[in-house]
């Protein structure tokens, strides 16, 4: 019996999918931040009302040190005395800061709110690996003796529309007499009208400073894609002496053609999850088609994962369109969830179902490409992978309401990909197994003998549609 059209498949455990966001953007690398860290929050305030941070140590900034500093509103650091304008000066002006973000913020009556620390080594040494690991990157090792995160999570100011947000993060990280800051920067979704600057560096003399090549340019907004360590929005700093800036770079904006059929053959960017936020994340890896100067707008397949509130991966999912921070113009969607000890969920355009027989391939299609996705069953957990682009979803108990029941088979673009799912034990009528889908492209019948669990009403209704 030949299917006429995709079939809605029958029970899937309600899930938040890709909850956390500002304006449905990811937030991207951050280092770990949140209450459940300790940190300090503010939710109101405008230019004129930054706080005063005393510190439990000296740090050198340039070649001066200091054992406090003003956290401003507005996105940047200062030292001696706050920064009191809402925009920064076109040239140099004659006070020490760093701008991380420096744009007229408002806290007040905005979703805005600032998390603020300095962060307890003993109690926190992930952050300690994290900071070697990014200082090494750079060719300037250390070993953190204090450090000090402040993070600016969906700010927005009064003039700015509905979801338009930006998330970025400041670190302070010292090790003797040498001070390392790691710039973070998740979804930039607006500019100052007047002027913004980013990555700026001032030593407060009016002739000495240090800037990044994007800052004050609209490539701002793209700044989630620039790094000096290869992920993504990290921007790596020594800030001690007279600055040197490492080398700034697009990420994930490079990819493997093969030259004769235009398919994409390799992912680049960073996919390790190794760090957890206060609520659900993402990590973001993405494969481009076309020359460099097209690769904005020509952005093919984006490959995600997200974790829960205590930094297990539990979704990963790809999107196949047009352009990587516009992604309710995606085509096409496709999802992998961890569900239990056995069973990896998967939904997309026209796919519900729940996977137990690995490893699992699926086929995303669109004009003409293909990408495919591979789900294996590993000792450390699934292992959801496309090329060479991979992630791990740890195992986890399976809850009384994600028990899996029989659902019937995948149907994705006209094509056959899946059939019967023998799951749990299930079995058809006649004890055949019809868990082994056909070929990609098999227009065959959906064999007749597959049956539902007892009194399974989604279950029978879905089979009298095939």
């Amino acid at each position: 019996m030949k299917f006429e059209a995709l079939i809605i498949l029958i029970y899937l455990a309600e899930t938040t999918f890709l909850s956390v966001s500002a304006s449905n953007n990811p937030v991207y690398y951050l280092y770990p931040f949140g209450e459940e860290r300790g940190d300090s929050v503010k939710t109101d305030g405008d230019d004129m009302e930054n706080k005063l941070i005393h510190l439990n140590r000296t740090f050198r900034f340039y070649t001066r040190e200091y054992n406090s500093f003003w956290m401003c509103i507005n996105g940047a650091i200062s030292f001696n005395v706050f920064l009191w304008l809402a925009s920064p000066s076109s040239g140099a002006i004659n006070l020490p800061y760093m701008a991380v973000f420096w744009q007229d913020i408002k806290l007040t009556n905005t979703p805005g709110t600032m998390y603020y620390r300095q962060v307890d080594l003993n109690e926190e040494p992930d952050i300690i690996q994290l900071v070697e690991e990014d200082s090494a990157n750079i060719g300037e090792p250390i070993t953190p003796e204090w450090v000090f995160i402040v993070t600016w999570y969906r700010v927005s100011n009064k003039w700015t529309t509905s979801g338009e947000e930006d998330t970025f993060q400041a670190v302070i990280a010292v090790d003797g007499n040498k001070t390392i800051t790691v710039f973070n920067y998740g979804p930039i979704n607006w500019l100052n009208r007047y002027n913004s600057t980013a990555l700026r560096f001032e030593k407060g003399s009016n002739t000495e400073w240090a800037v990044y090549r994007i800052s004050g340019t609209a490539d701002m907004l793209d700044i989630a894609d620039y790094s000096t360590v290869r992920i993504p929005g990290r921007i790596v700093t020594r800030v001690d002496g007279e600055i040197q800036l490492p080398d700034l770079h697009l990420v994930d904006y490079q990819c493997n053609l093969d030259q004769t059929t235009g398919r994409v053959l390799t992912f680049d960017g960073s996919s390790e999850l190794n760090m957890t936020g206060p609520s659900r994340k993402y990590l973001l890896s993405k494969l481009y088609q076309g020359d460099e100067a097209d690769q904005r707008d020509q952005c093919k397949y984006m490959m995600r994962a997200t974790t829960d509130a205590k930094g297990r991966l539990n979704w990963v999912s790809f999107s196949v369109g047009v352009h990587p921070r516009k992604q309710s113009k995606y085509k096409r969607n496709f999802a992998f969830g961890r569900n239990g000890p056995n069973t990896v969920m998967a939904r997309g355009h026209g796919l519900k179902m729940d996977i137990t027989s690995f490893p699992y391939v699926e086929h995303i299609q669109d004009n003409g490409q293909d990408l495919v996705v591979v789900v294996e069953k590993t000792d450390d957990g699934w292992r959801v992978s496309s090329e060479n682009c991979s992630y791990v979803m740890e195992y986890s108990p399976l809850s009384e309401r994600d028990q899996i029941r029989l659902h019937l088979g995948i149907y994705y673009a006209d094509k056959v990909i899946g059939l019967c799912q023998n799951i749990n034990g299930y079995l058809t009528n006649d004890n055949k197994d019809c868990s082994s889908p056909p070929q990609i492209g098999d227009s065959s019948t959906i064999e007749e003998s597959c049956s539902c669990p007892l009194n399974d009403k989604r279950c029978n209704k879905a089979l009298q549609n095939i």
